[in-house]
């Protein structure tokens, strides 16, 4: 009995080269696998050189570039650049060989979004007062699934046996509201 191969559907997402939003690259894109965990200095350098706005030139772009040439071990695969756009993150791990090709990507969500927010919207000099003494630890995660209603086992205080799910997320907030009529569990 031979086995066939099933073909994937390649996940691609378009990262954007340009501010004005008329260049972009294409790229292949996997799922991490692992959480990635480091700690983050913030100091002039960093902040003077990052530009609020730019998904590849933003802090957390230079932060995690900076972190995986001082340790490489740290991350499971090769980061030659990296793209945060939202709670986002794709590390580019390959480059094409030839021109015209997709680049290839992992794929991470970030514990990052405050501060970000923060140094979007404040001048790099009010940011440096307020967080320039101090690092933060920074967490690559693993992404979870979009797709659906998400459902979880009851906590370990309650029942053990799983046999009811705890409705979690948006939905849980609109069936609270009574905007949506409960699922019957």
């Amino acid at each position: 009995m031979t086995r066939m191969k099933t073909k994937v559907k390649a996940k691609r997402a378009k990262l954007y080269t340009r501010d004005d939003l008329k260049a972009w690259i294409w790229t292949n894109y996997v799922d991490a696998r692992t959480d990635i965990e480091f700690q983050m200095t913030m100091d002039r350098h960093f902040i003077g050189k990052s530009k609020s706005g730019l998904p590849w030139e933003c802090l957390l772009v230079y932060a995690i570039e900076a972190a995986a040439k001082a340790d490489p071990d740290r991350f499971p695969h090769p980061v030659l650049n990296a793209y945060v756009i939202g709670q986002t993150v794709y590390l580019v791990d390959r480059f094409p060989k030839r021109g015209d090709q997709l680049v290839h990507s992992v794929r991470y969500n970030h514990n990052f979004t405050g501060t970000l927010r923060k140094f979007d919207t404040w001048s790099k000099r009010r940011f440096l007062k307020h967080f320039g003494g101090e690092g933060c630890a920074i967490r690559l995660k693993v992404p979870r699934d979009q797709s659906g209603v998400r459902y979880g086992m009851i906590p370990k205080s309650g029942r053990t046996d799983g046999s009811r799910s705890v409705l979690r997320g948006a939905h849980r907030r609109a069936v609270d509201a009574g905007l949506i009529p409960p699922i019957a569990a």
